[in-house]
C-alpha cells in the first residue's frame, strides 16, 4: 500500500505539471517554455560537443549521457513522474509485486520522459534551422571552444542573428587555432565552418 501511494502521488504530481502545460496559462506555461527554450540550447551545445569530441577522439562524450538521462529538464520529470506514476498505480492495482511494479514504472516513465524531451528539441532545431541558413554564418566572428586545425575538426562559437551557436569546424591555416583565439567564418561546407584567425584575415 505505501507503495501505491507513491505511484500515485507521481501520477497526481506529473498529471498537474502536464495539465498545466497544456491548458493553463501565465506561470505554468511561462516555466515550461523557459525549460523548452533551455532543453534547446543545451541540447545544441551538447550534440556540438558531442560530434567534436567524437571526431577529434572516436570516443564517447558528455553530451551523450545528457542526452540519454536529462535530469535537467522540467519537462522529462513531467512525463517521468505522470507516465510512471500511471503504469505503477495500474500494476499495484491488479496486484501486481512491487518487484515487478517499480522497475516497470521507472522504464515507462523513463521513456515517455525521454521521448517528450527529444521531440521538442527536434522541433526546436528544425526551428533554429530555418530561421538560420548556413549562408548567415559566413563572415561572422567568433571564438574557437575546441582546438582547430589543419585535419582535425574542433568546434567554434559565432554570433549569427543575435544568437551564440556552437559549430564544428576546420581550417586551412597553417598554425593550430587554440581555445579562444578570434576567428572568422570564411566558409561552411555540409555543415562544419572554414575558420581562418581573424587576425591574419584582416
Amino acid at each position: 500500500m505505501p507503495l501505491l501511494t507513491l505511484y500515485l502521488a507521481a501520477l497526481v504530481l506529473g498529471g498537474t505539471l502536464l495539465a498545466l502545460s497544456i491548458f493553463g496559462g501565465g506561470d505554468g506555461d511561462l516555466d515550461l517554455d523557459a525549460d523548452a527554450d533551455l532543453d534547446a540550447d543545451a541540447d545544441l551545445d551538447a550534440d556540438a560537443d558531442a560530434d567534436a569530441d567524437a571526431d577529434a577522439q572516436g570516443g564517447l562524450s558528455a553530451g551523450d549521457a545528457l542526452a540519454w538521462l536529462p535530469l535537467s529538464s522540467l519537462r522529462f520529470w513531467t512525463f517521468f513522474l505522470g507516465f510512471g506514476g500511471l503504469t505503477g498505480t495500474l500494476l499495484a492495482l491488479v496486484g501486481e509485486p512491487a518487484w515487478l511494479s517499480a522497475p516497470a514504472a521507472g522504464l515507462v516513465g523513463w521513456l515517455a520522459g525521454l521521448s517528450a524531451v527529444r521531440v521538442l528539441r527536434r522541433l526546436q532545431r528544425e526551428k533554429v534551422s530555418s530561421s538560420v541558413e548556413e549562408t548567415d554564418f559566413i563572415g561572422a566572428s567568433g571564438t574557437v571552444l575546441l582546438p582547430v586545425a589543419r585535419g582535425q575538426l574542433g568546434q567554434v562559437r559565432v554570433r549569427v542573428k543575435g544568437r551564440d551557436l556552437d559549430v564544428p569546424a576546420e581550417t586551412q591555416d597553417d598554425h593550430p587555432l587554440l581555445v579562444e583565439a578570434p576567428v572568422l567564418v570564411c566558409e561552411v561546407r555540409d555543415g562544419v565552418a572554414l575558420v581562418s584567425r581573424l587576425d591574419e584575415v584582416a
